[in-house]
């Protein structure tokens, strides 16, 4: 019974440093060096909304440059993501290092209504990069650093996702402040909509029994969200589709539009990043 002892005292001692320490790191990654660093968080926002969306890419290809980098499909799409902003920043004089962006996996169930399993919020420091080797070690170096800094974040809004909690206790006033502040520092949210390994029908009818070709899905951005980016699965295809303020229109297909581009230029190896 000793190594079950000795895991389980590790195990309560890593939950121990998640309480002791987590308002501490919850200020930290919330509220500390935050600064204007591009146009997505000094944009007015005017309230009116621009879509746009890309090329369709195999998720048969998806899976051979995650298994063959050893990267998770979150890694893959959120470097095309990086490279895709850089796109966009390039064409103005000034390209930030990093952008924070509002990150949330969800279920393929959420699409048509069924039944999923809801997850929480993260907000991740992406870097601006065309893709390399380098782009993706940064990604995932970012990613550890999320999942060892933003527990009690995930876990908030995880509960104010399923039970409103947050928006029951906090009086109006701050939950306002606390929106307004933390969408204009986390200005571009990014939805991963895939759900691999739920099982689904071959094909999607409608009421009145007519098949469905194809699905858009956008999420709006809200309060000072200037943009909503979403990787969303349909069938054996994914693509991106992006929802916007009109204050941004004239450039934002430029984010869209090289989706398919930035996936295919990403690196493949045959062996692990470490």
């Amino acid at each position: 019974y000793t190594p079950l002892i000795i895991g389980s005292v590790k195990e309560f001692l890593y939950f121990l440093g998640i309480i002791i320490n987590g308002p501490r790191l919850f200020f930290e990654e919330t509220f500390r060096n935050y600064s204007k660093t591009h146009c997505f968080q000094s944009t007015a926002i005017c309230g009116r909304k621009i879509v746009s969306w890309s090329k369709e890419i195999s998720c048969d290809d998806l899976k051979l440059k995650s298994r063959r980098n050893q990267q998770t499909h979150s890694e893959i799409l959120l470097s095309t993501v990086s490279s895709c902003l850089m796109n966009f920043f390039s064409e103005s004089l000034r390209v930030p290092s990093y952008v924070d962006v509002n990150f949330r996996s969800v279920a393929y169930g959420y699409l048509f209504g069924s039944n999923y399993i809801k997850n929480g919020v993260v907000g991740i420091r992406l870097p601006v990069e065309r893709p390399s080797m380098k782009q993706l070690v940064q990604i995932r170096e970012q990613i550890k650093s999320t999942q060892d800094t933003q527990v009690v974040t995930y876990l908030m809004s995880l509960i104010q996702i399923k039970f409103d909690f947050l928006t029951t206790v906090l009086p109006s006033l701050w939950l306002k402040l606390i929106i307004n502040f933390l969408s204009r520092k986390f200005s571009i949210t990014v939805t991963e909509v895939l759900g691999f390994n739920q099982p689904e029908p071959a094909d999607y009818f409608t009421t009145y029994d007519a098949e469905i070709l194809d699905v858009l899905f956008f999420r709006t951005p809200q309060a000072n969200t200037s943009m909503a980016v979403t990787i969303q699965r349909f069938k054996n295809n994914i693509r991106m589709n992006l929802m916007c303020d009109m204050n941004l229109s004239g450039r934002h297909h430029l984010i869209s539009s090289h989706f398919s581009e930035a996936f295919n230029q990403l690196p493949v190896v045959k062996h692990t990043i470490k």
